[in-house]
């Protein structure tokens, strides 16, 4: 990237950039976020692979990876355009690889190993869950930074794929940390499934908190999310995740506690001598409700 930031280049840009490297342009698509996805991009079989191996009721939710001729870039940038910043829905990729080469290579990583040898599905169709994983600087709305892989892991998985556009919790385009100009000559060393070692395995669990606390406050505790705006809840948890870590607070169960505070109380609560009182509520007892809740 030059020094201007990713998401001042629009898809009509992104689009013309893949051409002009002589790529293909897809879209992974995933229809649990949207469910006129992948007939909304293209009607034609041929364009379309599901990336989840089972019947209707697995494909009707597996992510689809979409082929986008250039014939059908405009009506695929409108609907990008509309859909793309509203909800996890589509990411957009250049590679040379033809679809069904593509999508085998994508499949291949769906399934990593966790340390005791577990296979887990990695969902990185689910933008924030990508950069995670494979590193997006710009993007301030990401809670774990990331990368999450390592260099190699990195490398083998995104080999085939020149460009990898997305959008952030925000609504900005965003490119990942990812750039080349041609597919490298040789094939990665790594073969998949990725094996992930424990610290891997933490971060993504911690970059999945700040969902599972809204999902928590939803489900059991609405009344308390009814004065933050839905476009803010995402940062309104991040933000009260960092200033308890500042009082030493650890862990989802003690963050639950800091946020159910921060909502009934305001978000500087701990500011004031009363919110010390309120503070050592949590202190000598925060334990890990959460995961049990």
């Amino acid at each position: 990237m030059t020094e201007r930031n990713s998401q001042d280049i629009g898809i009509q840009a992104r689009f013309a950039e893949a051409e002009a490297l002589g790529a293909h342009v897809y879209v992974l698509a995933a229809p649990l976020h949207n469910g006129s996805l992948p007939g909304a991009l293209s009607v034609r079989r041929d364009h379309v692979a599901c990336m989840l191996d089972g019947g209707a009721d697995v494909q009707a939710v597996s992510p689809h990876l979409i082929y986008i001729p250039p014939s059908h870039f405009e009506s695929a940038r409108g609907w990008l355009e509309r859909h793309g910043p509203a909800s996890p829905c589509a990411t957009i990729l250049a590679s040379p690889l033809p679809l069904a080469a593509l999508a085998e290579h994508l499949k291949s990583f769906l399934r990593v190993c966790l340390p005791d040898g577990e296979p887990i599905v990695l969902a990185y169709w689910d933008p924030a869950i990508l950069a995670t994983l494979v590193g997006s600087a710009e993007d301030e709305t990401l809670f774990v930074k990331g990368p999450v892989l390592s260099g190699e892991q990195r490398q083998a998985f995104l080999a085939p794929i020149l460009r990898w556009t997305y959008w952030d919790r925000k609504g900005a385009l965003r490119q990942i940390d990812w750039r080349q100009d041609r597919m490298p000559a040789s094939a990665a060393t790594l073969k998949p499934p990725l094996k992930l070692d424990q610290g891997q395995v933490d971060a993504l669990t911690e970059a999945s908190v700040p969902d599972g606390l809204l999902q928590h406050f939803s489900e059991h505790a609405p009344e308390l999310l009814a004065d933050v705006p839905e476009r803010d809840r995402y940062g309104f948890v991040c933000r009260q995740i960092a200033r308890a870590r500042q009082h030493g607070i650890e862990g989802p169960g003690a963050w639950m506690d800091y946020c159910a505070l921060a909502m009934r109380h305001g978000e500087a609560f701990d500011s004031h001598p009363d919110g010390v009182a309120l503070l050592r509520t949590i202190l000598p007892t925060a334990s890990d409700r959460f995961s049990a809740s």
